[in-house]
């Protein structure tokens, strides 16, 4: 059974009853594989299937775009969450050692002058906006757009309650789905911090 398995699923007790034609009861089934053998039999039929995959999926790639959980699932035949943790840590591994074209844009976006800019009415703090344009996207899910806004650092000791701090400067990043032809940078920034201000009267 294990050996012609194509899929996780397929590894349960009641198919290794249905397969034994159903004169094998479960005290036999028990004694063929006692205590946890059963399950740790799966666990390792799972790991060699997933590592299999993996070097499958490596072997092509280029970038880190070209692998995905989801690519090592499907030939792995389980589900992402498995592959994440039975060996997330090794597919982190392998994958940030490919080179990562997406970070290459970014810092590229990041380097270029601003999309546009907007002044905040309650402090008059100016807001770079950077149009970081489509993430590339497993198929079948929906085009993301990432949206960068930048400012400057506070001062020393001063609180600072949202984004990360790069240097002089405090990046935060918006992900919307919006067109770029009917959302403007600004557009998205705008309907964001007006939905934030929903949240907080609701609360």
């Amino acid at each position: 059974m294990f050996s012609e398995a194509k899929e996780w699923r397929e590894l349960t007790r009641g198919r290794v009853l249905e397969l034994a034609g159903g004169t094998v009861g479960m005290a036999a089934f028990e004694r063929v594989f006692p205590g946890r053998r059963f399950t740790a039999m799966r666990h390792t039929w799972l790991l060699q299937r997933i590592k299999a995959a993996m070097d499958t999926v490596f072997a092509t790639a280029h970038d880190q775009r070209d692998v995905t959980l989801g690519k090592v699932a499907a030939l792995a035949g389980c589900s992402s969450v498995a592959v994440a943790e039975i060996a997330g840590s090794e597919f982190r591994a392998r994958r940030a050692a490919l080179p990562d074209s997406l970070a290459d844009s970014r810092e590229r976006v990041l380097a270029s002058p601003p999309t546009a800019g907007v002044t905040r009415v309650n402090s008059d703090e100016v807001v770079e906006l950077f149009d970081g344009g489509w993430l590339p996207l497993e198929e079948g899910l929906p085009q993301t757009r990432v949206v960068a806004a930048r400012h400057r650092a506070p001062g020393s000791g001063k609180p600072m309650t949202v984004g990360k701090r790069v240097g002089e400067w405090v990046y935060e990043l918006f992900i919307t789905t919006l067109p770029i032809d009917g959302f403007l940078v600004k557009d998205v920034l705008d309907l964001y911090h007006g939905r934030g201000a929903e949240d907080r009267r609701a609360r």
